[in-house]
C-alpha cells in the first residue's frame, strides 16, 4: 500500500459572493417561503414512529440567517500537473475532517484517489492501486492504512475486491455485483459494508464473519452528530432511518419522516449542530431528529450553486463545510469549501436576474466564479423574492437603477425589453472577440436572433428546432407555407380528418399562432393587422372545426403516420427526436414550420441579454461565452451555437446510427432557419382573452378582430 503523499500544491481560487445585497433584503416582500412545504395534518401512520417530527413552518416572514452570508472559498480538486481526482464520486465526514474519493486517471491507467481535508484545507492525497477496469466504490481510513472496495468491470465476470492494506480479498460471493454499496467502516477489530439489502462483516485479516439482512431497502447512510450510523430507506412514501449497532449488526427503527421528505437528499450532520442535513433543488437545511423544526441554512441559488449535482456534503465546523461537485464542465471537478472565516475582499459584483433561476444557469455561475473572483456573479431570483409580482419588481429595479446586469429572458416578453432600448447590442463584442465571433458561430441561429436592423440583443445557451411536419406526398417539399396554402391542401385532400391532433377550435387557433404572431404584428413600426382579411379568415376557419372522435386511444404520431392529421408540431431537441418520425414515415417528411411563420424557427434555451445600463458589460460577455459554449449547461437539449460543437454532435450522431437523411435534414434546418421564437405572453393573452367570447358566439369575427387590434395597438404604444 502506498503511504500518504503530501500535495505539492493545489489550485486555490477565491470566489467571494454576497448571498443577497442588503438593499435587496430590505425591499423584500413578506411572502410565504415557496421553497418549503406547509405542514399537513399528521395521519396515524405518521405518528406510528419512534419519534414525533414536525415539517418546516407554514410561513416565514423573514429571510433566514445564512451561514454563507459573505464568502465562498473554492478548492479545485486537482494538483498542479497531476490531478488526483478526475471524477469525485462521494464526500463524507471523518473524525478529524472530511474525505473525498473518486477516480484517478493518468497515462491510460486508472486508480482510486482520496483527498483528506481539515479546517486548514487539503491535507493529504492518496492514490489507491486498482485494476485498469477498476472503480473505487467505498473507502475507510484507519491509522496509516486505507481499506477500500474495488468494483472490477470485466465484461465476462465483473467482481468486487476488498483491499486490506497489501491484501486483496474477492468478496463477490458475499456482495454480488448487482447490489449497491453505501458505506464502508472499520474499527479495531472488524470491517463492515452496508449494501442496499444487507450489512456484511469481515475481520481485519479478510475472514468473512456474517451478513445481516437490512429491515428494508437501504438507499444511503449517514452519521448523526453523536456518531451513530443511520441507514436510510427512502421511497416516494417517505423516509425511514434505522440505527445500526456496529458491534452486533442489529438494526432498530429510529425515525420515520413523512412522505413530504421524499424530495430531499440527506447528508450527515457530523461536526455541525445538526443530526443530518437535507438539500432539495435549491436549499440547505439542518435537522435535529429529536427536535421540532427543520432550519433553512442557506439558498444555493443565490450562491450560484446547483445541489442537484452535489456528490457529497460534509461539515468540518458549524460554520464551515465542503461540497463535492461531480461534474463542472470547463472548470474541472471541484471540491468547494464554503465558509465565513475568510476575510471578504473588495470586489465588484455582477447581478444576474431571472424570474426563476434554472439550475443550468446556477451551475454556469458557479463555474464562472471559480475562475473570476474579481468580478463574481450573484444570482437574483425574482420569483423567490416576490412571487407573482416578480416581473413588476424586476421592472421597478430597472427603473430605479438597481436592476440586474445580466438578464435571463425565460418567462419575459423579450420584445418589450428590446423595444425600450434596455439591451446591449452584442455585435460589438462579436466583432472584437477572437474566439467567439461570427466566424465561429452558426449562421442560421445568429441571423435568426438578429433584429431587422441587424442588432443582436440576446444569445441562448443552445437552440432547438421548432417545426411542423407534413407528409411530403401531401404538402410537397416547400420550406415554408402560408395559411391560404394550408386551406388549399385541406380542400384538395378531403380524406384528412383533422388539422392537428388537438382539434378543438381554440386549441387549433392557439397552435397555428404559436409561431405565427409576427405575420400580424410589427414591433419596430408599432403596427398590427389583426383586423385584416387574413386574420378574419383564420378565425372563421378555426370555428368550423369539430373535435375528431377517431383519436381516442391513439397518440399524435400514430395519427400523423396514419394520415388522419394534416400536420404534427415537433420540437427537435436532438437527432433521435426526428429519427423516430423519419423511420415511421420512411423519410416522406417535410419540415415546413407553422403556416404563416416563414418556415421553422429556433426555440431558444435560456436566452440571456446584457442590460444597457450595466457597468460590467465586458465581464457579462465573458459569462455569456462560457454559458453558450459549454455542453454541461445544455439541460434542455438542442445545439450549441458554435460550428465546432455542431461538427462534434454530427460525428456522435453518425456513431449512434442516426440515419443520414435525419442528419442532413437537421443540418439544413440549422443552416436555413431564419426565425427565432419570441414568446410574447402579453400578446398571446390579449388574443386568447378576446377570442374566448367569439368561440362562445358572443361576438362576431369582425368585432373580435377589432377588439384584438385596438388592444394590441395600445400595448405596442406603451412600449415606446
Amino acid at each position: 500500500m502506498k503511504q500518504k503523499m503530501k500535495l505539492v500544491t493545489i489550485l486555490l481560487a477565491l470566489c467571494l459572493l454576497a448571498a443577497c445585497t442588503s438593499d435587496l433584503h430590505s425591499s423584500q416582500a413578506k411572502q410565504p417561503d415557496p421553497g418549503l412545504d406547509t405542514s399537513p395534518n399528521q395521519t396515524e401512520e405518521d405518528l406510528d414512529s419512534v419519534e414525533d417530527h414536525v415539517l418546516p413552518p407554514e410561513e416565514e416572514t423573514e429571510t433566514p440567517a445564512m451561514i454563507l452570508s459573505e464568502n465562498l472559498v473554492y478548492y479545485a480538486a486537482e494538483q498542479e500537473d497531476n490531478p488526483p481526482i478526475s471524477g469525485v464520486t462521494d464526500l463524507e465526514a471523518t473524525v478529524d475532517g472530511c474525505m473525498a474519493y473518486g477516480q484517478y486517471y493518468q497515462g491510460g491507467t486508472t486508480a482510486g484517489a482520496v483527498l483528506c481535508y481539515n479546517q486548514t484545507g487539503l491535507q493529504d492525497a492518496l492514490v489507491l492501486p486498482m485494476e485498469e477496469n477498476g472503480f473505487l466504490e467505498a473507502v475507510a481510513l484507519a491509522e496509516d492504512t486505507a481499506y477500500y472496495l474495488e468494483y472490477r468491470r470485466a465484461a465476462d465476470a465483473p467482481s468486487r475486491v476488498l483491499h486490506l492494506g497489501e491484501m486483496e480479498v474477492d468478496i463477490t460471493d458475499q456482495l454480488p455485483v448487482e447490489t449497491s454499496v453505501y458505506s464502508l467502516q472499520v474499527d479495531e477489530e472488524q470491517i463492515f459494508l452496508v449494501s442496499d439489502t444487507a450489512v456484511h462483516f469481515w475481520d481485519l485479516e479478510g475472514t468473512y464473519l456474517k451478513g445481516t439482512p437490512t429491515l428494508s431497502q437501504v438507499t444511503g447512510t449517514l452519521f448523526d452528530k453523536e456518531g451513530r450510523l443511520l441507514l436510510i430507506s427512502q421511497t416516494a412514501a417517505g423516509i425511514s432511518l434505522y440505527s445500526l449497532d456496529r458491534s452486533t449488526g442489529e438494526m432498530a427503527l429510529e425515525y420515520t419522516l413523512p412522505e413530504e421528505f421524499s424530495r430531499y437528499t440527506l447528508f450527515s450532520g457530523y461536526h455541525s449542530d445538526y443530526d443530518c442535513l437535507l438539500t432539495d433543488s435549491r436549499y440547505l437545511y439542518g435537522w435535529n431528529l429529536d427536535g421540532d423544526v427543520m432550519e433553512r441554512l442557506t439558498d444555493f441559488t443565490y450562491l450560484g450553486l446547483n445541489p442537484q449535482v452535489f456528490s457529497g456534503l460534509a461539515f468540518l465546523t458549524p460554520d464551515q463545510f465542503y461540497i463535492s461537485d461531480w461534474v463542472s464542465g470547463v472548470a474541472g471537478d471541484r471540491i468547494m469549501c464554503l465558509t465565513e472565516s475568510y476575510q471578504r475582499e473588495t470586489q465588484d459584483t455582477i447581478i444576474l436576474g431571472c424570474i426563476t433561476m434554472p439550475s443550468a444557469i446556477s451551475a454556469a455561475v458557479a463555474d464562472y466564479n471559480l475562475t473570476n473572483p474579481a468580478h463574481s456573479i450573484e444570482c437574483r431570483d425574482y420569483q423567490e423574492l416576490y412571487g407573482a409580482e416578480a416581473e413588476t419588481f424586476l421592472k421597478m429595479d430597472i427603473a430605479a437603477g438597481k436592476g440586474p446586469d445580466l438578464l435571463c429572458l425565460n418567462g419575459l416578453s423579450y420584445s418589450s425589453y428590446a423595444a425600450r432600448g434596455l439591451l446591449v447590442d452584442l455585435n460589438e463584442f462579436l466583432e472584437e472577440d477572437a474566439t467567439f465571433n461570427r466566424e465561429t458561430l452558426l449562421t442560421g441561429p445568429l441571423q435568426a436572433l438578429s433584429e431587422q436592423n441587424g442588432s443582436l440583443y440576446r444569445l441562448p445557451q443552445s437552440v432547438s428546432i421548432n417545426t411542423v411536419l407534413g407528409r411530403s406526398t401531401v404538402v410537397g417539399n416547400q420550406e415554408a407555407w402560408t395559411l391560404p396554402d394550408m386551406y388549399a391542401v385541406l380542400e384538395a385532400h378531403p380524406e384528412i380528418s383533422a388539422v392537428l391532433y388537438s382539434q378543438d377550435p381554440e386549441s387549433v387557433l392557439t397552435e397555428l399562432l404559436f409561431q405565427g404572431y409576427q405575420q400580424f404584428v410589427d414591433y419596430e413600426t408599432k403596427t398590427a393587422s389583426f383586423d385584416s382579411q387574413e386574420f378574419l379568415e383564420l378565425l372563421e376557419f378555426t370555428k368550423t372545426l369539430e373535435p375528431y372522435e377517431g383519436f381516442q386511444g391513439e397518440d399524435a404520431l400514430s395519427c400523423f403516420v396514419g394520415g388522419e392529421t394534416l400536420m404534427m408540431p415537433l420540437l427537435v431537441t436532438d437527432y433521435p427526436a426526428l429519427q423516430s418520425v423519419w423511420e415511421a414515415m420512411q423519410g416522406e417528411v417535410t419540415c415546413m414550420g407553422y403556416p404563416g411563420a416563414n418556415g421553422s424557427s429556433f426555440y431558444v434555451n435560456h436566452p440571456m441579454s446584457i442590460m444597457a445600463y450595466s457597468d460590467y458589460a465586458s465581464e457579462a460577455w465573458e459569462f455569456l461565452k462560457l454559458f453558450c459554449t459549454t455542453d454541461r449547461y445544455r439541460d434542455r437539449g438542442g445545439w450549441l451555437l458554435t460550428k465546432d460543437a455542431l461538427a462534434l454532435r454530427e460525428e456522435q450522431a453518425i456513431q449512434s446510427d442516426i440515419s443520414q437523411g435525419v442528419i442532413a435534414q437537421i443540418q439544413q434546418l440549422l443552416e436555413k432557419t431564419r426565425n427565432a421564437s419570441n414568446y410574447d405572453t402579453d400578446l398571446m393573452t390579449i388574443v386568447q382573452d378576446e377570442t374566448s367570447g367569439y368561440f362562445q358566439d358572443q361576438f362576431s369575427a369582425e368585432e373580435t378582430a377589432n377588439k384584438i387590434q385596438n388592444r394590441v395597438l395600445l400595448y405596442l404604444a406603451e412600449m415606446a
